[in-house]
């Protein structure tokens, strides 16, 4: 059972408190069937926050989905959120904005290339891409939803998937139109580098990657994208009046990109670096999004483990250092709140339900004998003042999270679908 329970989770309460309401709500046990009136109650929970983290607690399980996608059209039309970011390449991701902007863009090529890491693949991806073009037909240009990516670009996390040039790629896609010289200039000084910017994909892999680059290399690439962004400081006016004022935007942000994909492949293995360059810069690009949205509220959507505004492995491991929510609280503090997603059981692949014992807030959460609830999380409460275990990541150890600390809301589900088999099962 429970280990450690410091108190039982509180089901009536006292006829003299007053306290806020913290009793859960009930959503649909069919969560296809959810509604967007489902969320009436989660306005007064959210305050006056400027950024609303929505989590899920594993990527891939169609009930995160769900519940995001009818929460975000609630807000929309609550007029609570004017922007929407999601865990995938900010720079990859303009095809996502200017889809549902309503530029003449296929839905196929945002699926293929404005979203990292496969997840265009998720149909409930689709249905909001889809949702948010329709919705801004009818809107005036400063009432438009906007859809960003806001991780470092591609896929950095992932060998099989990873493009850590492409930031350069669009920075030198833009400067071909508007500098050509320049352009190549910088294209030349760095055509030997930029093909190693990449990890092994298999053990067999025999060509050179990151780890053959040299310490005078990684300076030199440094040093080039230091040029890059001087160039574009020195020839703003007239790279604007070549293009737009939108476009120049666009492409010095992604100079950063570029510098974030560098830095990520040199901080592997690399000690001097007390920080992760991805959970960074995904601060860098949540900053750059709610510049560019002048004060409008942004819902962010990724794994809890990049939102959660504490969460830790107590063995050195892919948590050894602070994640991007950690630096998004330091940044944003009352201004960021946090809906924490937990589930108790997944049912993947093939193989059934699988209970999930290392998962005891989940456990502690089921006493409600609610399937689907979310629920303000009441912080003077012991129960959720200490450290839980949340979860074992791939790459091994044991995550903990202090609820009180980490998050602000819940969203728990029992059971968690594999999205393919989800799909599979609609279909």
């Amino acid at each position: 059972m429970l280990l450690g329970c410091e108190s039982e989770i509180k089901t009536e309460k006292q006829p003299d408190q007053i306290v806020e309401d913290f009793d859960p709500k009930k959503l649909p046990n069919d969560l296809s069937q959810i509604k967007e009136t489902d969320f009436e109650a989660l306005i007064p929970m959210l305050g006056d926050s400027k950024l609303i983290g929505i989590s899920e607690g594993t990527h891939g399980m169609i009930e995160p989905f769900q519940t995001r996608n009818a929460m975000l059209k609630f807000l929309i039309n609550e007029n609570r959120i004017g922007a929407i970011a999601i865990e995938s390449g900010l720079i990859e991701g303009k095809l996502m904005f200017d889809f549902v902007d309503g530029k003449d863009i296929s839905l196929d090529s945002v699926i293929n290339e404005g979203i990292a890491c496969n997840f265009g693949e998720f149909v409930p991806n689709h249905e909001l891409l889809i949702w948010l073009r329709e919705y801004n037909m009818n809107q005036t240009e400063d009432q438009k939803i906007h859809m960003y990516g806001y991780d470092i670009p591609g896929c950095a996390p992932n060998p099989m998937l990873e493009n850590a040039q492409i930031g350069f790629e669009y920075v030198f896609k833009y400067l071909d139109r508007v500098d050509i010289q320049t352009s190549r200039k910088h294209q030349g000084e760095l055509s030997k580098i930029l093909p190693l910017l990449h990890m092994k994909d298999n053990a067999d892999d025999g060509g050179l990657h990151f780890w053959d680059i040299d310490s005078t290399d990684w300076d030199h690439i440094f040093s080039a994208v230091d040029d890059i962004e001087k160039t574009f400081s020195n020839n703003e006016t007239a790279y604007i009046t070549l293009s737009s004022a939108e476009e120049f935007e666009w492409a010095k942000q992604s100079i950063v990109g570029a510098r974030q994909n560098v830095a990520f492949l040199h901080s592997i293995g690399n000690s001097t670096y007390d920080y992760s360059p991805r959970e960074k810069g995904q601060l860098e690009n949540v900053q750059w999004i709610l510049d560019r949205e002048e004060g409008r509220s942004v819902a962010l959507f990724a794994h809890i483990a990049h939102l959660a505004k504490e969460i830790h492995m107590q063995e050195p491991g892919a948590m050894a250092v602070p994640m991007a929510g950690e630096h998004i609280a330091e940044k944003y503090n009352d201004e960021y709140v946090v809906i924490g997603n937990f589930y108790r059981k997944l049912d993947w692949f093939e193989e059934g339900s699988l209970e999930l014992n290392d998962s005891l807030i989940a456990n502690k959460l089921s006493e409600y004998e609610m399937q689907n609830f979310y629920m303000k999380l009441d912080k003077s409460d012991t129960i959720w003042q200490k450290e839980w275990p949340f979860g074992k990541p791939s790459s091994g150890g044991q995550v903990y999270l202090n609820p009180a600390e980490s998050i602000d809301i819940i969203l728990y589900n029992d059971v968690q679908t594999w999205l393919y088999k989800y799909q599979d099962e609609e279909d």
